[in-house]
């Protein structure tokens, strides 16, 4: 259990007249707001021109004329940024899983810090590629130390020299061929890599022409006044 500490009431004067104002370490908001700008959130692979930035605040109660009153802006304990789905899953996740990713922007530590931001984020595509290269590397690694402890063998075993010399042509030729082999496959991932992202593309196209015609509008530009109550723009002619 918390130890206990009765509020600070201190006498203090306010537009309405007298007033009192209440402070205690533990009364603090919270505050959610989206804004615009651009932002490079964790957990994204992609770069935002807006988020939902969350702000916790001290706080006091300043009561006067019978009215309790919470006011905040004292000092700003924590500023966080997600993007719109970390702040969707956030709102519709309590105790589900681990916690939602957010960005850290500022956080007090006597004084009020910025925190370092974040790099420019690597798509799935390049995790992509980097897994799929470092898996070849150590594919190649291993095999260049199972080539280099057979020819060891090779050169250790007592045989004739033809006999090594042809042993030592076949070993070669199957390095090479393993060789092609990454090649080709590193060829077909990146193909493949492509036309998920062309096939990705069309279904995105897809699906909002879909939406259009389901709103029984013509273009995005309709939709987006349509959502924000204006009427769309008749077309000329």
């Amino acid at each position: 259990m918390r130890n206990e500490q009765d509020p600070t009431r201190t006498a203090t004067t306010c537009a309405r007249g007298d007033a009192v104002t209440v402070t205690h370490p533990a009364f603090a908001t919270i505050r959610a707001s989206r804004v615009q700008g651009h932002h490079r959130l964790f957990g994204s692979t992609i770069e935002h021109q807006g988020a939902v930035v969350i702000e916790l605040t001290e706080a006091c109660m300043v009561e006067s004329g019978g009215r309790q009153t919470v006011s905040d802006g004292r000092r700003t304990i924590a500023k966080v940024a997600l993007s719109e789905a970390q702040w969707a899953s956030f709102v519709s996740r309590l105790n589900m899983g681990t916690g939602v990713p957010c960005t850290l922007e500022r956080v007090r530590d006597g004084e009020l810090q910025s925190v370092a931001g974040l790099p420019a984020p690597e798509s799935s595509a390049e995790r992509l590629d980097s897994a799929a290269q470092a898996m070849l590397d150590e594919s190649q690694r291993k095999q260049d130390a199972a080539f280099d402890a057979m020819r060891s063998i090779l050169d250790d075993a007592k045989i004739p020299a033809k006999v090594k010399q042809a042993l030592a042509a076949q070993m070669d030729m199957a390095r090479d061929h393993g060789q092609v082999n990454r090649d080709y496959h590193r060829k077909v991932l990146d193909e493949t890599n492509e036309q998920l992202v062309a096939d990705a593309r069309i279904e995105i196209d897809a699906m909002v022409s879909d939406i259009v015609q389901h709103l029984g509008v013509s273009s995005l530009q309709e939709a987006a006044a349509l959502a924000h109550g204006r009427r769309p723009a008749l077309a000329a002619g």
